[in-house]
């Protein structure tokens, strides 16, 4: 108890964070702006008799984000632009006209440029951005016919690692409407802040120090000169848990929509966070790409890791095993007679196998996930102690992973049900939450947690920003008896033949992972009462070396079918890597 309201007040600390990370970058900006206006107003104020003081911010460049072994996954890169300055221009019509050429602009940017012109007649601004070497070798020869024009090297944030990394760092973006509203110097096309992700969870580490510009103008408003200037200074450099050897990896092995998280065991740092489809924030420069995003019914935006909940399906199957184990409902012996299913009143809730598994042990439901074993065992056990079991391992609740929109699933109870459905707990219930069907949802992420916590002991907490130190977890307190049945059950799935993953097995001994499949039905939006068989997805938790685990894996494939078959191959593909490359062993 004293743990749980320990880890809420923990979370409540970070999503206070999270939430005033970019009210922080508009007050710190907006002081920092009345200290030079206001307070040393005077100061400047009696530079000139007949021209003023104005101040222009000069954005930081953001701090840069390291993997675990130091290299960049976001960093700044150069690039140029064009800047129109009305004070030196003499026809902004012929000047547009021969960037037209130079350019091949359309009618429409044509159109967009003098449109900006014209809004600020008296403004410098920006004209065109991202220029090509080949554009920019051509405006330099014609700059002499230019008259108002400039070349100005900007920096914007780049990210070497592209669509494998892009839901975990996020991305940058300009100020809002609102906040740009309530302090028209924040506007500079090189001030960016956090929109999503690392970029916006870690924004007050990130995003440095505001430089400013002091400048001598006419009453026309146009620079005569630059008084003084006080430099930018970079935000600060992040280093993550992650690998990004495994994000490439991962990458290349989800081919289905979905998600997959790798959790170091004994510090809880994610290895790997994939979620799919993804997209590349280097290209938002492009307009019809960024729209392709929006439109797309897939939902690439989605960090499907944190921020999708699925049914478990059998892959809850270990945590009420344990739950029953703990409970002294069910020893490794136990065994119930399976014929394909097992009636309860005037409903028949089937198992998976049609024909039945016939009498059954523990450790052979676990391998074979039988369905009917499960509905005897949930029957028995209750929801009580299946929820209580599920949320020590880390389902249900948000795990306050270092992210923003973490969502935090469900694990029903009868109050649950009480006040949010109006209804009470029934027997039927207790059978669809025994097999991960019902109500229960969970996370990626918190499949992955429950695998480390399992296999542990302890009460791992997943974290994504490296700490100097390793951190130390408290036990959980379940017993060496109880988990070695459930271990055995999932070596035994992966390992045997009889198992449901062993076609994808790794045959290396000291590489073995033990695992439990699982196959999410989920109900047809048409009807309530029915499956829609094309909307089952696959799952697979698994962990690795089989003797000492250190690495615990949670993935889901949306629509994936069965997940022996699509999900457990991904699994033995990054599990494999990990160990090949000792990802977490070092840095």
């Amino acid at each position: 108890m004293r743990n749980e309201i320990k880890r809420k007040k923990q979370f409540s600390r970070r999503a206070l964070v999270f939430g005033g990370a970019a009210g922080c970058l508009v007050t710190g900006l907006i002081s920092r702006l009345y200290y030079l206006q206001v307070i040393k107003g005077d100061k400047y104020r009696t530079l000139s008799d007949s021209n003023s003081v104005k101040l222009a911010i000069i954005p930081p460049p953001r701090g840069v984000i390291l993997d675990r072994h130091n290299l960049q996954m976001a960093k700044n890169r150069n690039f140029y632009r064009i800047l129109y300055s009305p004070n030196k221009a003499i026809d902004y019509h012929k000047i547009v006209g021969i960037l037209t050429d130079i350019l091949k602009l359309t009618p429409e940017q044509q159109k967009v440029m003098l449109l900006k012109i014209k809004r600020s007649p008296r403004l410098t601004v920006e004209l065109y951005d991202h220029l090509t070497w080949e554009e920019l070798a051509h405006l330099n020869i014609r700059l002499p016919d230019l008259p108002g024009i400039e070349i100005e090297m900007g920096k914007m944030r780049d990210y070497p690692f592209g669509m494998s990394a892009a839901h975990l760092l996020g991305y940058v973006g300009s100020l809002d409407k609102k906040q740009l509203e309530a302090n028209p110097f924040l506007n500079h096309p090189d001030l960016k802040v956090g929109k999503n992700g690392i970029e916006k969870a870690q924004e007050e580490t990130l995003r440095g120090k505001v430089g400013v510009r002091r400048m001598e103008i006419d009453a026309r408003g146009l620079t005569i000169r630059e008084l003084s200037r006080e430099e930018s200074v970079i935000g600060n450099t992040l280093k993550l848990t992650i690998d990004s050897r495994l994000q490439t990896h991962a990458q290349q092995h989800m081919q289905n929509n979905g998600a997959l998280v790798m959790l170091d065991i004994p510090t809880g740092d994610v290895l790997c966070m994939y979620s799919s489809p993804s997209y590349d924030a280097n290209q938002f420069i492009y307009p019809d790409y960024l729209k392709s995003l929006m439109r797309n019914p897939l939902k690439p935006f989605l960090n499907r890791c944190i921020s999708a909940t699925y049914p478990p399906g059998s892959t809850f199957k270990v945590s009420v095993a344990l739950a029953a184990l703990e409970a002294g409902v069910i020893d490794e012996n136990t065994s119930f007679f399976c014929g394909g299913g097992l009636a309860l009143g005037n409903h028949y809730f089937h198992c998976w196998k049609e024909d039945g598994h016939g009498t059954i042990s523990t450790v052979n439901a676990i391998a074979q996930s039988c369905d009917t074993f499960f509905y005897n065992t949930a029957r028995k056990l209750g929801i009580d102690l299946m929820s209580e079991m599920a949320f020590r391992v880390g389902l249900g609740k948000r795990t306050g992973i270092e992210l923003p929109s973490e969502y935090a699933g469900l694990i029903p109870t009868r109050p649950w049900k009480k006040n949010v459905l109006k209804q009470e707990w029934q027997q039927g219930d207790n059978f669809n939450t025994g097999i991960g069907q019902g109500y229960v949802s969970t996370t990626p992420l918190q499949l992955a947690l429950m695998i480390a916590r399992i296999t542990s002991n302890k009460q791992v907490e997943p974290r994504i920003i490296k700490a100097a130190h390793a951190p130390q977890f408290s036990d959980l307190h379940i017993s060496e008896k109880s988990r070695a049945v459930v271990r055995k059950g999932m070596e035994t799935v992966v390992n045997s033949p009889l198992g449901t993953a062993y076609a994808h097995r790794i045959e290396a001994p000291e590489f073995a992972m033990a695992g439990k499949t699982g196959t999410a039905q989920v109900v047809s939006k048409k009807n309530e009462d029915k499956v829609a068989e094309k909307e089952t997805h696959a799952l697979f938790v698994a962990y690795a070396p089989m003797s000492h685990p250190r690495y615990a894996i949670g993935i889901i494939a949306e629509h994936g079918g069965h997940g022996g078959t699509t999900a457990a191959p991904i699994a033995k593909e990054m599990l494999t890597k990990a160990q090949e490359l000792k990802s977490g062993e070092t840095s």
